[in-house]
């Protein structure tokens, strides 16, 4: 099932729809990179600034992750088959403890998620990858992001490994222990993320036999199921939410040092040093999701890195990737940052369409539809 890989990739785009071509400074290489992914995905966030740091052309497949779009079989098959080859456990199976991270290294392959990545540059097969920190490598291979110095390379290895191990997942659905501030309309509705998921998940297991028939599916689907119910039992553990705070503040401290080390000119540095590479991209997705969230406070004790925020978050790559992607969540931090960066009225829609959202859930709830 899974030998025939421009197949597989040909019913997944169909499935998934939502297709845009991405110009690039190339254009004899369009529409031969594909990324599956979400607006609002940290691990999509980090794939698409690299692409438009890098300046590559692509063709987008935005996934309705509401939708829950990211269970359709003809999707999950794709990145099974990427699985496969990967000699990584699957996400949910065996002994798997929710970390509150979305990390493949620590947790395995989550064959129902995003993004995915396919390379079809070149005449061989098409190439699926399907880790965010392996797709950005991948894409960064040879390029100045990932300069041969030993002792950079080292850097940026160590700040892709924290990044990756942020609990993003945790401190989105649950918030924080200290001050949760994500916005209003955020909290409601991803309440009852974790329960819609496993009812779509099941709907999908339902299947079985009308709609696909596959047993590698299967497993992949019961091991989203076990997985998601262990992340909906996660809260009830007296320190989840503590640990994810320590963790998060574990990071900034790793990047406040490493930027204080390279800070001989007054602020202008980059986390290895005078040149932007992958740590400082994959800080700045890390930066904008807190700040998201309401989280600053996390860098107010730290200079370099309330400057590097400031600096990274303003970059064009970040901005178009990340900060004003469309389908982004709003929320009133991105509005301050939106008018810093693009003026008033920017800013000033942006707030709106948070009071916007904050009311129709408000109207929601009332008539028992939140």
């Amino acid at each position: 099932m899974y030998s025939d890989v421009r197949k597989l990739v040909a019913d997944a785009q169909a499935a998934i729809g939502h297709q845009t071509e991405v110009p690039g400074s190339d254009a004899s290489a369009a529409s031969k990179l594909v990324l599956f992914h979400s607006p609002t995905s940290v691990c999509s966030e980090k794939c698409r600034t690299v692409l438009f740091e890098l300046n590559l052309p692509f063709t987008s497949h935005a996934v309705n992750i509401l939708a829950h779009d990211n269970y359709h079989p003809a999707y999950v098959a794709l990145r099974v088959a990427a699985w496969q080859q990967s000699g990584l456990p699957m996400a949910g199976e065996s002994d798997y403890e929710w970390t509150g991270s979305s990390s493949v290294a620590a947790n395995g392959v989550d064959c129902c998620v995003v993004p995915t990545l396919v390379d079809m540059r070149g005449d061989g097969e098409p190439k699926i990858v399907i880790d965010s920190s392996a797709i950005c490598e991948h894409l960064m291979a040879g390029t100045g992001l990932l300069p041969a110095d030993p002792h950079k390379a080292a850097i940026i290895e160590k700040h892709i490994k924290l990044v990756d191990e942020v609990p993003h997942p945790a401190l989105l659905y649950e918030g924080n222990s200290v001050h949760d501030n994500r916005p209003w309309f955020a909290k409601v509705m991803i309440g009852k993320a974790h329960s819609g998921q496993i009812a779509a998940l099941k709907k999908r297991l339902a299947e079985k036999g009308k709609t696909w028939d596959d047993p590698l599916l299967e497993r992949a689907y019961k091991a989203k199921v076990n997985k998601t119910k262990k992340g909906l039992a996660a809260p009830s553990k007296p320190t989840y939410l503590t640990a994810a705070v320590d963790k998060t503040m574990s990071v900034l401290k790793e990047l406040e040092a490493d930027l204080a080390a390279h800070d001989a000119d007054g602020g202008s540095s980059y986390v290895s040093g005078d040149s932007i590479t992958a740590a400082d991209l994959f800080q700045a997705v890390n930066l904008h999701r807190l700040l998201l969230l309401g989280n600053s406070w996390m860098w107010q004790d730290l200079p370099h890195v309330a400057a590097f925020a400031d600096r990274m978050l303003s970059r064009p790559s970040i901005q178009k990737a990340v900060i004003t992607y469309p389908g982004m969540i709003p929320s009133r931090p991105t509005a301050d940052l939106i008018t810093k960066d693009q003026g008033f009225i920017a800013g000033f829609i942006h707030g709106r369409r948070v009071d916007f959202l904050n009311s129709l859930v408000f109207v929601m709830r009332l008539i028992g539809m939140a």
